[in-house]
């Protein structure tokens, strides 16, 4: 496989508003992925952004990992505030984060919050993932 089909794609815009929060949109591939190396999605249009007193509309990002169906995050894990690639998008590799290993052979979805002063904008939910090995 490529590279690219080895990437879990949470492809979305993640928007926080001084007003509020704006939804998130995630294009999801209908593929399940297994044992993929990273994830990757578009940063909030307001990922470099500040308000009136300098301060971030994105303080970071937030990643959640849930059973396919469920209502309830398994994991929740804090990204930060990664910086976007040349061509926009963030991409982490799963071996550069801090997290339980999921258990193998089943099947999940996830989604990014961007998270901000001002509230909490989050995506839909990504394409379908496993790892046969647990990560």
């Amino acid at each position: 496989m490529t590279v690219a089909a080895k990437r879990l794609i949470l492809l979305g815009v993640c928007a926080a508003t001084l007003l509020g929060v704006a939804g998130v949109t995630v294009w999801r591939s209908t593929r399940r992925v297994v044992d993929a190396r990273a994830f990757e999605f578009s940063p909030s249009p307001d990922h470099r952004s500040v308000d009136m007193n300098g301060v971030a509309i994105v303080k970071g990002y937030v990643l959640e990992i849930y059973p396919v169906g469920g209502a309830a995050p398994v994991q929740t894990i804090d990204l930060g505030k990664p910086d976007p690639s040349p061509d926009g998008v963030i991409r982490i590799e799963w071996s550069s984060i801090r997290m339980t290993p999921l258990a193998p052979g089943t099947t999940y979805e996830a989604a990014i919050t961007a998270v901000g002063p001002y509230g909490r904008g989050g995506s839909g939910r990504s394409n379908r993932f496993a790892f046969s090995g647990g990560r």
